[in-house]
């Protein structure tokens, strides 16, 4: 959850996510002990960056590869090992070109097999600008699937292991007219996603902080909100859920 800004390098401009966050509205306090899924960067070699179909081929090892294709307004990705397709084809994010895909591996759930993570932001203003449309490839035995959800801020510290099981911690960001103090407010909900085999579950009760609504303060804040009601906190965590249920429905 590292709030990244963008930055101009090189003759061509192109917008790269560094870390610039206000991190002290986490859904742990700051200098908690939570376990992290170690996570690899790996580098991508993107073929004609700037042309309507930006290609983006992540080297795994000798004989696998990542390949990310945008056409058509969509970022579409293929997994190749020695020869074979382990994922076809498949769309991933319909997110622009400025900003690029990263590209991550690990063992996300825990089979002795790599996974895959690859970020698309939006690129937009403000806020925004975190908006990113998150891919997991993940293992399974009936081979690779990929399942897109779209949060806020991704970073390492979202991939976590709580009571010795893997989970993503989701982030979504809400608005409230009139609170308990007669004012409006923002607020950020956390919900945490079970990953297990090649799928992605909701499965905020399986840690007594979540789901987790914190009022997005000018200091320091990793609380559970209470200048709402309850009817209130209701309505944006169904808000926050609607949006991962329909990407899960959507799982390839």
């Amino acid at each position: 959850m590292i709030l990244r800004l963008v930055s101009f390098f090189g003759l061509f401009c192109q917008i790269t996510p560094i870390l610039a966050y206000n991190a002290n509205h986490g859904p742990f306090p700051q200098g908690s002990d939570i376990d992290l899924i170690p996570l690899i960067d790996i580098k991508g070699n993107p073929d004609h960056p700037h042309s309507s179909h930006t290609q983006y081929v992540f080297n795994l090892d000798e004989d696998s590869e990542l390949i990310a294709t945008r056409e058509s307004d969509t970022w579409n990705v293929k997994l190749i090992h020695e020869g074979e397709i382990l994922l076809p084809l498949t769309p991933f994010s319909s997110n622009g070109t400025l900003t690029g895909i990263t590209a991550y591996r690990g063992d996300l759930n825990l089979d002795d097999h790599p996974d895959y993570v690859l970020y698309s932001f939006s690129g937009g203003n403000g806020l925004a600008i975190g908006y990113c449309d998150v891919g997991f490839i993940l293992s399974s035995e009936d081979g690779y699937t990929l399942t897109t959800i779209v949060t806020l801020f991704p970073d390492d510290t979202d991939f976590i292991m709580l009571n010795g099981k893997p989970f993503f911690i989701h982030t979504s960001f809400h608005y409230v007219d009139e609170c308990n103090d007669g004012k409006p407010h923002n607020f950020w909900i956390y919900n945490l996603l079970a990953i297990h085999g090649g799928e992605i579950r909701v499965n905020s009760s399986a840690y007594d902080a979540f789901p987790k609504t914190i009022w997005y303060t000018l200091k320091p804040n990793s609380h559970e909100t209470g200048i709402i009601t309850e009817e209130q906190k209701a309505g944006l965590l169904e808000g926050s859920l609607t949006g991962i249920s329909s990407a899960l429905g959507k799982k390839r």
